[in-house]
């Protein structure tokens, strides 16, 4: 069974702050009098739901388009419900209560419930949302082998408070997944 756990794309849907905007621009359209409807797609790869490459934060990972199809695909997924609010970190503590679950999981997905504002208040989803803290991602790389990948509900992995402008020690230290 797959499962599709994106959003659609569109010209209004909350992004990351001086992240360019999308934009659909119609190129042909019927009620003009041409023969089809087609569109002009410009996207940002860091703009709705998105995957970051290995090569997003390490130099020697490789980059989106040359991942394997398969590295897309999970057999194991696990679902983590873990409600925060806004600056609050998903902990180690938070996972090592399910460790025995997430050793069999290829992917993790963290439900922090912070999702709730992406459409009702696009500013709040925007701004500090909950995020992995530094050790939470230091116990998955190093304790939970089998997972090669995360994701989570918010905007980012990482919160703007974790590290400096140029620096994500979460994203860093996850970039090394292949």
């Amino acid at each position: 069974m797959l499962v599709d756990l994106s959003h659609v794309i569109n010209e209004e849907h909350p992004i990351f702050p001086d992240n360019p905007s999308n934009k659909i621009v119609a190129i042909n359209t019927i009620s003009r009098g041409d023969t089809s409807n087609t569109s002009q797609v410009t996207l940002f790869s860091h703009n709705g739901t998105h995957m970051d490459a290995p090569y997003h934060f390490n130099s020697k990972g490789l980059p989106i388009d040359e991942l394997p199809p398969s590295y897309f695909f999970y057999k194991n997924p696990f679902l983590l419900n873990i409600r925060k609010k806004a600056h609050e970190y998903i902990l180690k503590e938070d996972l090592s209560k399910d460790k025995k679950l997430l050793e069999k999981a290829d992917i993790l997905l963290v439900n922090t419930g912070f999702s709730r504002h992406r459409k009702a208040n696009p500013n709040r989803y925007l701004t500090n949302p909950p995020a992995l803290s530094l050790e939470a991602a230091k116990f998955i790389i190093e304790k939970l082998t089998s997972i090669r990948a995360v994701g989570i509900d918010t905007v980012s992995i990482e919160s703007i408070d974790q590290g400096k402008k140029e620096e994500f020690p979460v994203q860093d230290s996850l970039s090394f997944f292949t």
